[in-house]
């Protein structure tokens, strides 16, 4: 299933109700907490400083929630994990594009989508923990040897208020990830996130490089493609990436656009080409 393209094709219900989600699976899987990490699209949010005044980008959004689990998980975890889902109303469903759990509320779908990585399987497939099959990718490994510890608030899908902390790829592995998920997808969503995550992670860009480049080291799966997605499709202002971040907040260029619009839109490719300079400069060091 392919993402919105632009930021205005999200609705804010869904997007409220993956946080919920997240919520409600996290306080269902107690035991699972050391074996689990977010890896999706909530992250940057989690990861970032909170943008103060007005905001001159849009916050990040989702419509699902991405858990990497650990290949390490036995098949009774697993079945407990699938009955735990069950019991708030998840159903499993493996359709063609992924494997994955779903809760309708109120007519909107809620997703959670469970991913691991395992280096005796081929880079793409699934692990089959039983009842239910867990997507490979490729970079969940240092996502979950890795974590950031994140106090998460908000209200769950029953209506509870809950605060806790929970288990957040951390922006090294994150950026990897996400990168290699643009090089092969080429979704707006994915080159928003790189932006975002850049720019507003909590520690400064600086630290986000630092730790980008620390996964050349650490045996990241996701690495090799992470850093041709920098070099081919981060070149320019014109390339792939910079084009694709600036559509997803700003929506597609339209015939007639004004001055304004069209250099809000310069500026943003121009930030992201920035922001993929630093990654690689940080590399090269």
């Amino acid at each position: 299933m392919s993402k919105p393209r632009t930021y205005a094709e999200y609705d804010p219900n869904r997007v409220a109700l993956a946080e919920s989600a997240l919520l409600t699976l996290w306080n269902s899987l107690g035991e699972f907490h050391n074996e689990i990490v977010l890896v999706g699209g909530l992250v940057p949010k989690y990861l970032c400083a909170e943008v103060k005044g007005p905001q001159e980008i849009p916050r990040p959004s989702t419509l699902d929630v991405d858990v990497g689990i650990a290949v390490t998980a036995d098949r009774a975890h697993a079945q407990s994990l699938y009955h735990r889902l069950k019991e708030q109303g998840f159903e499993w469903s493996a359709d063609e594009d992924s494997n994955r759990f779903v809760k309708t509320l109120g007519g909107i779908e809620i997703y959670i989508d469970f991913l691991a990585e395992d280096p005796r399987l081929m880079e793409y497939g699934s692990i089959s923990y039983g009842l239910i099959h867990v997507s490979q990718i490729p970079g969940i490994r240092r996502a979950l040897e890795s974590p950031r510890m994140v106090s998460v608030s908000g209200v769950d899908l029953d209506g509870r208020h809950r605060t806790m902390p929970i288990r957040v790829c951390e922006a090294g592995p994150f950026l990897a990830l996400k990168l290699r998920a643009f090089l092969r997808r080429r979704e707006n969503k994915d080159a928003f996130d790189i932006y975002y995550t850049i720019r507003n992670y909590v520690d400064g860009p600086q630290a986000a490089a630092l730790g980008f480049a620390a996964e050349a080291s650490r045996e990241n799966t996701a690495f090799p493609d992470a850093l041709q997605c920098l070099l081919h499709l981060y070149a320019d202002e014109d390339s792939p990436g910079p084009v694709a971040t600036a559509d997803f907040i700003l929506s597609k260029r339209a015939a007639g656009e004004d001055e304004e619009a069209v250099e809000n839109r310069l500026r943003l490719r121009q930030q992201a080409v920035d922001g993929a300079l630093l990654l690689l400069r940080r590399l090269n060091r």
